[in-house]
């Protein structure tokens, strides 16, 4: 599993990158989509580096060999894996490291993306 989760992280990074990339070149800038789009990728950034760092430290936890994928098509909670590993591993990341470069890149990329969504629904 551990090949696979490479694959999906490097693969999230690059179309987190090629997004980031297209919104920053648009011709009238929309500067609520550049804080949504740049919040959304420093918690990309923030969860690949925390699931490479648990990867470092313990290199035989759980949540090392987890799916991080919703393969299951399905009702319910088995329709939601990944997305239950992820949070699990954000909570396990923060029990052992309060603050460091990816807890505060993780809580800026919420902020910057709260930002944006609140900005959006008060334009109307």
């Amino acid at each position: 599993m551990k090949g696979t989760n490479d694959f999906v992280m490097f693969t999230l990074a690059g179309l987190v990158a090629f997004v980031m990339i297209a919104v920053l070149l648009q011709s009238p800038a929309d500067w609520l989509l550049i804080l949504g789009v740049g919040g959304f990728s420093l918690f990309t950034l923030a969860w690949i580096g925390m699931y490479y760092r648990l990867r470092r430290e313990l290199p035989e936890h759980a949540l090392v060999n987890a799916t991080y994928l919703n393969l299951d098509i399905g009702f319910g909670r088995a329709s939601r894996a990944g997305f239950y590993n992820t949070l699990r591993l954000i909570r396990l990341h923060f029990e052992r490291h309060p603050i460091d470069q990816w807890s505060i890149l993780l809580i800026a990329g919420l902020a910057m993306f709260a930002v944006s969504a609140i900005g959006y629904a008060l334009q109307g």
